[in-house]
């Protein structure tokens, strides 16, 4: 017992106990004092959200013929400077002659996905574009295109 007393002793002689040491409340004051002082650190929303809405369907209706074409796909977020451009082609009723739909995925943000969509007349002398559309999805069905022949929506 005598020689662990003085090991004991002989330990607090070589790690010191003199007056540097920090209490309790000591540390509660620098804890309070460190914390104020710090600067709060913000967080920034990401630059670019997952797209909330998948998988989603594009629709396209032939209104004269009554056919239609769904497709169904899971938009990706993609790296900078790529796009997937996803398409489907329906015939309008007349010989030789088509749509052709196609849409591109481009971002989420707080009001919803962004889709640009694109539509084609397509007869066999040229190859003529029509409109151009950005929408932003929301998880509703939504009418993209609609004319006398043919009907496109989002669901």
């Amino acid at each position: 017992m005598k020689y662990q007393t003085l090991s004991l002793l002989f330990l607090m002689s070589l790690l010191g106990c003199d007056s540097s040491t920090t209490t309790v409340e000591d540390v509660s004051d620098k804890v309070e004092v460190d914390s104020s002082v710090r600067p709060e650190k913000v967080k920034s929303p990401p630059e670019f959200l997952d797209p909330v809405y998948r998988p989603v369907i594009v629709n396209m209706e032939n209104l004269q013929a009554g056919s239609s074409s769904s497709t169904r796909f899971s938009p990706q977020k993609t790296s900078a400077n790529t796009t997937v451009t996803h398409g489907a082609t329906l015939g309008t009723g007349q010989p030789d002659e088509s749509v052709k739909v196609t849409w591109t995925y481009l971002k989420t943000d707080e009001q919803g996905d962004h889709y640009h969509f694109e539509k084609t007349k397509i007869d066999k002398s040229s190859q003529q574009k029509m409109m151009s559309k950005e929408i932003q999805y929301t998880g509703k069905k939504q009418l993209i295109f609609e004319d006398d022949f043919q009907r496109t929506w989002i669901s």
